[in-house]
């Protein structure tokens, strides 16, 4: 079961001794939890990010994604998938502390922009614009060279 962070625990009777011939004091437990690379936790939901190439995001996918029990799940990422969107693992969160059930894993699906481009995924990504109606022609002194006009 999960507990949050900031809880507080009591051990009744296990804190310091009292006056002779008194209980001793009860000891009190502040949990702390470390913050967790992959997982950000909201109450029993969990929250982690996917990221995605352009052509992943553009066609769709089937990613495996890490689970919070060491495990993974195979995904299908839909096509057309827009950075910022959400896909929900029923039952994949925290336990719930009382009674029965889980939280759910939230994966939020982040499109990258490669860094670099070798010469061949340029051709295509300038074709792909040229397509689109958008063709990468202009350079920066021709956009102020406009501007002046």
């Amino acid at each position: 079961a999960g507990v949050d962070d900031g809880s507080r625990l009591r051990l009744r009777g296990e804190g310091e001794a009292g006056p002779p011939g008194s209980q001793p004091g009860d000891l009190y437990i502040f949990i702390r939890v470390a913050p967790d690379e992959i997982f950000q936790r909201q109450e029993y939901d969990v929250y982690c990010r996917l990221n995605l190439s352009f052509s992943q995001a553009a066609l769709g996918a089937d990613i495996e994604v890490p689970l919070l029990n060491n495990e993974s799940k195979i995904i299908k990422v839909k096509a057309a998938t827009q950075s910022g969107e959400m896909m929900r693992i029923t039952g994949a969160g925290i336990p719930h502390v009382r009674g029965n059930g889980r939280g759910d894993q939230i994966i939020q699906m982040m499109v990258e922009t490669p860094k670099k481009l070798n010469k061949k995924q340029k051709a295509i990504f300038q074709e792909l614009a040229e397509i689109e109606g958008n063709p990468i022609k202009e350079t920066l002194k021709g956009f102020f060279q406009k501007l002046k006009r």
